[in-house]
C-alpha cells in the first residue's frame, strides 16, 4: 500500500513546480505558453511512474479492497497502457538533492498537442 511518503510532491509545493516548469522548458525550449499548457495538468513528482500508477488506482478502491490491488492488478501493465494509450505522460526529474523521479501530467493536453 502506498503512503503519502511516496509522494514526492503535490503540485501546490512551489519547489516541485519550479522544478517541473525547469523540465517543461528544457522539453519545450522555453515556450512560455507550452510551458504554461503543461503546468496545467501537473500531477505531481513521484519516485517513478509505477508509484503514481498505485497511488491512482489506491484511491479509487475502498480500503478493504486495496489487497485486490496489490495481489491482482498487473500494474506494469496498466503503466504501460496509460502511456501509450496516452492518459498520462512523464519528464524525468533534474534530480536536485537527489530526490530524482519523474514529473507526471495528465494527457487533456498530451505533450503531443502542446508541442
Amino acid at each position: 500500500m502506498s503512503t503519502d511518503s511516496d509522494l514526492l510532491s503535490l503540485s501546490g509545493d512551489p519547489e516541485m513546480v519550479a522544478r517541473a516548469r525547469r523540465a517543461l522548458a528544457v522539453a519545450f525550449d522555453g515556450d512560455a505558453v507550452k510551458i504554461t499548457n503543461g503546468l496545467i495538468d501537473y500531477q505531481g513528482t513521484y519516485p517513478d511512474l509505477r508509484t503514481y500508477v498505485v497511488m491512482e488506482l489506491e484511491e479509487h478502491l475502498p480500503p478493504y479492497m486495496i489487497w485486490l490491488l496489490h495481489q491482482f492488478v498487473d500494474v506494469d501493465a496498466v503503466m504501460k497502457h496509460w502511456i501509450s494509450s496516452g492518459r498520462n505522460w512523464t519528464l524525468p526529474d533534474d534530480g536536485r538533492n537527489g530526490s530524482g523521479g519523474v514529473h507526471v501530467f495528465l494527457a487533456s493536453r498530451p505533450k503531443s498537442a502542446i508541442e
